[in-house]
């Protein structure tokens, strides 16, 4: 089989030198042992990795690491930013 590690979350972001990565997950999905292990080996190579249940929760991670978005984020109510 070929393709990535398993356990690699399912978004990478590379924002101003960094690297993040985001594992969407339901609000009732679990982490895998292998997932586990591999945000374990990534936080060790200086990678943050969040665990998101939600939109607000992935918009908040993306604002935490200054990633920008079109989208103006308030937890509250949420606008699409004009062009």
């Amino acid at each position: 089989m070929m393709g990535l590690e398993p356990g690699m979350p399912d978004l990478i972001f590379v924002h101003r030198g960094m690297t993040f990565g985001m594992e969407l997950k339901t609000t009732k999905g679990k982490v895998s042992v292998e997932q586990r292990a591999m945000h374990e080996r990534l936080a060790v190579c200086g990678v943050d990795v969040a665990v998101v249940r939600s939109l607000d929760e992935a918009l908040n991670y993306l604002a935490l690491w200054d990633i920008p978005t079109r989208i103006l984020h308030d937890p509250v109510q949420r606008k699409v930013a004009s062009r």
